[in-house]
């Protein structure tokens, strides 16, 4: 049986991406273009030159690349625009004309478009293969341009064929404005329910670096976008893009959409000056977006950011959809090299996993004494009916190992079970505040009565399971008031109690066997925060000595991108112990961790302040344990922005890691995640292979560790899950073309990777290291079923407090 796994990504000779054309500007055209970008500046804006290339794309019908910050000036080549065909020079200075115009209203006569015209513009052939610099036993890099224009070169190559998937007609690809190749002919349809929808297959080249090969790599990532029948949108469920064919004969635009109220009603507009730039041009008939109407699909079609609740197109193309476009392209690229990944053991590795049998006393006691305690206390805050009703159920059942009395108390009253003790309170005017927008200080005062009593004594941990209202209460919301879940939250913080929020909406479905999961994830996510883990951490690859998994992980913020939240915490291997480093410097028990993160009100703004608060962190914790060893694991793209060495593209030498790094105690590795920049399996079994009887094909999936096959140099680790969603998936024989139309709601699943990358061993032998942390990856430590994280359990753990618990915050 073959356990070798395909992927679609390939390794193209460099010659094969062929040539571009690069336009290179004057000194007099790149001061005028540094006198514009100081007018925006003073503004504390930026120049829209997107909308310029925007335009030039729509008007000239060929792929641009524009981005004078990277290839003007850091370049040094004053390269100011790379295109995929010859640009004709009069219809960049009309285009330059015009939005100098729209920009810069104190000019009298537009400059840029005249320097070209007077010859400040030189063409030039740009060879990628030649501007892609390549080292030995290390990834390639290459200057800015190089990385868009290679994927062009790819999909123009892609589109020419049809794509042959298991129906009778191959599938027709056309080409957007970003290089994307886009299913325009064949949407999906489902209007079957009470919400109408469409959707569309796309599959996204890019150019990625893998570790282990000298070269880059051409990666393929297939998604469906979700397609609106109206232009009515919420802050939610939001449209913000949209394709719009303009001719047969030129790419579809990729492009922006935004909202303006007119005559007190909100409308939805283009939101860059493109389609201005256009119409001055002469394209008079291109209309506001709500001039077309998106139940006919012609010519605009709008995608949802987040998709409304019960859509009839669900997410993800599936396993055989990848294993078809993988196909596709090994036989169109045919002198590329697949990436293909060999298993590195013969074995499934073994998976802890919850036991049937519920906690005693003792066992509880154990855990919430690992977790810094020695009573945890639950209260749920709640409103309606239903909310208390499942809580209570699945909450009785998560102490059947601790007793069998019926949690029946009256609301303000606790009841006790060994260590736990349980409180359910439904306060005065809590349908208003609960389950409704109000002024921020109305809340704050009430959520203070409501909770007034409520105790947490020194040795306690405590979290709240609150109700909070549906979306559409938060979508009709009177301007000034607010949502009640981030002030709840933040205002628990400050009183040391952890929070996990609940809708109504999502608690009243049980299952055959009468368990409401959605109750049931919110306890376990809810013991998540307050540090109490059903599992112990997977033990030390050297179990002579303690060791200590350390998750680092950070995020701009939202709304300041200027500030960073960094969480950091500690797991003890073997035990159930774990830490957090808090905003004051301190590493604390989990649940005072962050409490303390959510109510802090400064965090690092600077990324040398940002650096030394993780480096003085680091070193006082490893300094507290000085015979133990650790294992750091750190997040490879959030992180990247602060450590150069998590990005291939920086040598060993020049890069930075965390001051720790060096210390021979600690192991570091590199985690990532992201299908869109991973070799993406597409099943075990040749690209030939026929589909069966039935007219089906199963691509098949292997799990467990593995490593590239046929690659440069030793690079990279990644392990695969076991998946009962996808080994349960009816579907995952067929693609959404060849199903029926009444399962095209259902989510089509497909096996992805984490990829590990030691950038140090430190005490642990290498294969013992990717061992211990892939088993990490398989570890569901308080949730139900057989749910697994993606990245290794400390690490998820960092991640899910910035992600969930900061997420209506930063």
């Amino acid at each position: 049986m073959n356990f070798d796994l395909k992927t679609t990504s390939f390794i193209l000779p460099l010659e094969s991406y062929g040539a571009v054309y690069g336009y290179q500007v004057s000194n007099d055209f790149v001061r005028r273009w540094q006198e514009l970008n100081e007018i925006f500046r003073k503004n504390k804006s930026y120049l829209p030159f997107g909308s310029l290339a925007t335009a030039l794309r729509w008007h000239l019908g060929c792929f641009i690349r524009l981005d004078p910050y990277q290839d003007m000036f850091k370049s040094g080549q004053q390269l100011f625009l790379v295109a995929s065909k010859q640009v004709p020079k009069d219809a960049l200075a009309t285009c330059l004309d015009f939005w100098e115009d729209e920009i810069d209203r104190q000019c009298d006569t537009p400059v840029l478009g005249s320097l070209v015209r007077e010859g400040a513009l030189t063409e030039c052939a740009l060879d990628i293969g030649a501007n892609i610099q390549t080292r030995k036993k290390a990834c390639p890099t290459a200057l800015g341009w190089v990385w868009e224009a290679s994927k062009w070169r790819v999909a123009e190559r892609l589109v020419q064929q049809d794509l042959k998937v298991d129906t009778d007609t191959p599938l027709k690809f056309v080409l957007d404005s970003q290089a994307s190749l886009v299913c325009w002919d064949r949407p999906l349809g489902n209007q079957t329910g009470k919400v109408q929808g469409y959707g569309m297959h796309v599959i996204t080249p890019r150019l990625i670096t893998v570790p282990g090969f000298e070269l880059p790599a051409i990666h393929l990532n297939s998604s469906i976008s979700r397609l609106a029948t109206q232009w009515k949108d919420s802050k939610k469920y939001s449209l913000k893009h949209a394709w719009f064919q303009v001719s047969q004969d030129k790419p579809l635009l990729n492009i922006s959409i935004g909202s303006t109220k007119k005559e007190e009603k909100w409308l939805k507009v283009w939101s860059d000056l493109s389609v201005l730039l256009l119409n001055r041009i002469g394209y008079t008939d291109i209309s506001e977006p709500e001039g077309y109407d998106l139940a006919n699909l012609q010519p605009v079609r709008a995608r949802y950011e987040k998709t409304p609740v019960n859509f009839p197109i669900g997410k993800g193309v599936g396993l055989p959809f990848h294993h078809y476009v993988a196909a596709h392209a090994h036989s169109i690229l045919n002198e590329a090299k697949p990436i293909n990944l060999q298993k590195e053991a013969p074995k499934q590795l073994p998976v802890q996993e919850l036991p049937a049998q519920k906690p005693d006393a003792t066992h509880w006691q154990s855990i919430i004494q690992d977790a810094g305690g020695n009573q945890l206390q639950i209260i749920c805050l709640y409103s309606s009916h239903i909310v208390r009703k499942r809580l209570q159920d699945e909450l009785q059942q998560l102490l059947m190992g601790v007793t069998e009395a019926p949690i029946e108390v009256e609301d303000g009253n606790w009841f006790r079970a060994g260590p736990l003790k349980i409180l359910f309170v439904s306060p005065e005017d809590n349908q208003q505040f609960l389950l409704s927008t109000n002024p921020e200080d109305a809340i704050f005062s009430w959520i203070q009565q409501a909770i007034e009593g409520i105790e947490l004594s020194e040795n306690e941990l405590s979290g709240f399971i609150v109700e909070t209202c549906e979306n559409d209460r938060l979508e009709n919301s009177p301007k000034n008031y607010a949502d009640p879940k981030p002030l709840i939250r933040r205002l628990l913080a400050k009183h040391g109690h952890v929070s996990q929020f609940v809708r109504a909406s999502t608690l009243r479905q049980q299952d055959g066997k009468g368990v409401c999961h959605g109750a049931k994830r919110a306890i376990h996510d809810l013991l998540r925060m307050t540090g109490c883990y059903l599992l112990p951490f997977e033990k030390s690859p050297d179990p002579s000595k303690d060791c200590w998994y350390i998750g680092h992980f950070i995020r701009k913020s939202s709304k300041d991108k200027n500030q960073f939240h960094i969480a950091i915490t500690a797991c003890k291997a073997g035990s159930h112990q774990s830490l957090m480093l808090s905003p004051a410097g301190n590493w604390e028990i989990m649940p005072r961790g962050i409490s303390s993160y959510i109510s802090a009100q400064d965090r690092p703004k600077q990324k040398a302040d940002a650096c030394q608060f993780i480096n003085h962190g680091l070193n006082v914790f490893i300094n507290r344990f000085p015979n133990a060893r650790f294992i750091l694991l750190m997040d490879g793209r959030a992180s990247g922005s602060l450590w150069s060495r998590l990005y291939d593209t920086q040598s060993e030498e020049k890069g930075i890691l965390p001051d720790i790094s060096s210390d021979e105690r600690v192991s570091t590795i590199r985690i990532r995640n992201d299908s869109g920049i991973l070799p993406r399996p597409a099943g075990t079994i040749d690209f030939n292979r026929p589909l069966d009887e039935k007219g089906e094909l199963n691509p098949g999936g292997s799990k467990g560790i593995f490593s590239h096959i046929d690659s440069d140099y030793h690079g990279a680790y990644y392990c695969t899950q076991p998946s009962a969603i996808l080994d349960n998936d009816r579907a995952r024989k067929k693609t959404r073309f060849a199903d029926q139309p009444r399962n095209l709601q259902n989510d089509r699943q497909a096996q992805t990777v984490t990829e590990i990358v030691v950038l140090n061993k430190g005490p642990f032998a290498e294969k013992e290291l990717v061992t211990t942390v892939s088993k990490l990856c398989f570890q569901n430590l308080t949730w139900v079923d057989k749910q697994k994280t993606s990245l290794p359990s400390p690490l998820h753990l960092a991640q899910a407090y910035v992600t969930n618990a900061l997420g209506d915050i930063v």
